[in-house]
């Protein structure tokens, strides 16, 4: 008989829903694991915790939005790049719904759209706001909307599709990435799908649809046959079971575990059936269950570098100038609103490529360099964490080790560690130095996040 792996996860004395489990899910459900997120949800158990990352309080909201919106219209040159990323960067700081962020990021690489070609972030700005209005809804709404997108008409050159000429590239990639995956259509389908959504263009900041230029002739997709326009077609490719499979693997290959096996896979799809393509029931289910808090699932993932620089700020409290991490991001491997292709990021071990990693590191040294007389930079708050009243260094180590790994490290690393904190660069080991001076104590805590932030068990969620 085989095991309902999508089953309630029960907590027990012999498998508790621990620290660890806890920093599991928000990690997962969000950004990082910040200590007061953690033990909320230590006291909330693990269904009501994960009701606290799908649960969207209106007011908190309507508050949250007028803080970015104001940060948004504060950006010098907001069509530069690095001023929209900065912002996106800040949201995923401050939201207070950080799984609505993380699924709004998720589609980002799902429907990858860069504004290298688009060329206009107004465009790309509104295609944001579009991914997260519906980022936790119905799937099939947001393929309608996105069908609609300017940004996504001007980056699949939906805007040269005509009758008589019709141009395959959003009817390939609505097959192909969007929604069924490589081998699970035709040719023809795709011509034939490209006919329905000729017409379908974009004025400026608005989509328009041109009678003008649609084919109204009867088309033949997926075995059917009609006289089908683009919402047609949606619903076509939506209805396949291959639909749902093809997103169920993918949500889980973001929420769960890397390469989940068949089994998963299809417990998962009849999963999406049942739920009739509506994220948050399946996220409820998905978050819930056996398999998410299972060995397999656990610390299975690498980090993406939003993942790693917005978590890294959160578990920190630190602040960190907008422009200066994206350009670091970008060295990382992932650049907001300009994914590398239309496949988005292909993520994990892709993540910590040699130069990639060499770029995580830079940020981890930028982050906790001590702050020179400049007043723009990284803001560290370290005098709300140990007090420098501490005099031995162990408390340091155990504090920020518990703080950011929830002590998965070896004996042998924290002893390391901790001969680090009184390690001097001429002479050695003195640990009357770091009883005796302050600053020695508040430089070694600064090296101590730097290194705890470049440990492997660090980038792994």
């Amino acid at each position: 008989m085989k095991l309902n792996r999508l089953a309630p996860y029960q907590h027990s004395g012999n498998d508790p829903f621990d620290q660890a489990k806890a920093a599991h899910l928000c990690r997962r459900a969000g950004f990082g694991a910040p200590r007061d997120e953690v033990r909320e949800l230590l006291q909330l158990g693990p269904v009501a915790g994960v009701d606290r990352f799908l649960q969207v309080d209106a007011d908190l909201d309507a508050r949250d939005e007028e803080l970015f919106e104001t940060v948004r219209r504060g950006l010098v040159n907001f069509q530069h790049p690095h001023n929209l990323q900065a912002w996106w960067l800040f949201r995923m700081q401050r939201q207070a719904f950080p799984l609505r962020e993380k699924m709004t990021l998720f589609w980002h690489g799902h429907f990858a759209t860069s504004f290298r070609k688009v060329e206009n972030m107004r465009l790309m700005l509104d295609q944001n706001r579009t991914l997260r209005r519906h980022a936790l809804g119905d799937f099939r709404d947001l393929v309608l909307a996105v069908s609609r997108d300017p940004a996504m008409i001007i980056w699949l050159d939906n805007q040269q599709n005509r009758k008589g000429q019709p141009n395959e590239n959003f009817a390939r990639e609505l097959m192909e990435l969007f929604a069924l995956g490589e081998g699970h259509y035709s040719e023809h389908d795709v011509q034939e799908a490209a006919r329905a959504f000729t017409g379908w263009h974009q004025d400026e900041f608005h989509f328009v649809f041109r009678r003008e230029a649609h084919d109204f002739g009867p088309k033949e997709i997926l075995g059917r046959r009609g006289n089908f326009n683009g919402d047609d077609v949606v619903d076509i490719v939506l209805q396949q079971r291959q639909a749902k499979r093809f997103l169920s693997t993918k949500l889980l290959e973001y929420f769960v575990m890397p390469n989940p096996d068949d089994e998963l896979i299809e417990e998962a799809t009849q999963v999406l059936i049942d739920c009739n393509l509506e994220m948050k029931w399946f996220l409820r289910t998905v978050l819930q269950s056996k398999a998410f808090y299972s060995s397999e699932a656990m610390l299975a993932k690498i980090k993406s570098p939003a993942e790693y620089v917005v978590g890294a700020l959160r578990d920190l409290d630190a602040v960190f100038p907008g422009q200066e991490l994206a350009e670091l991001m970008a060295g990382m491997g992932q650049e907001l609103f300009a994914p590398p292709s239309v496949k988005g990021w292909d993520g994990e071990r892709d993540w910590v490529s040699s130069s990639a990693w060499l770029a995580r590191g830079r940020f981890a040294e930028v982050l906790s360099h001590a702050p020179g007389r400049e007043s723009y930079g990284p803001l560290l708050p370290l005098e709300s964490h140990v007090p420098f009243a501490e005099r031995d260094p162990r408390r340091y180590v155990d504090y920020y080790l518990a703080r950011l790994v929830q002590d998965r490290v070896s004996d042998a690393k924290r002893q390391e560690l901790l001969r680090y904190m009184v390690r001097t660069d001429r002479e050695g080991e003195q640990p009357e130095a770091f009883e005796h001076d302050p600053e020695f104590r508040m430089l070694k805590s600064r090296g101590l996040i730097r290194l705890i932030l470049t440990l492997p068990e660090y980038h792994v969620c």
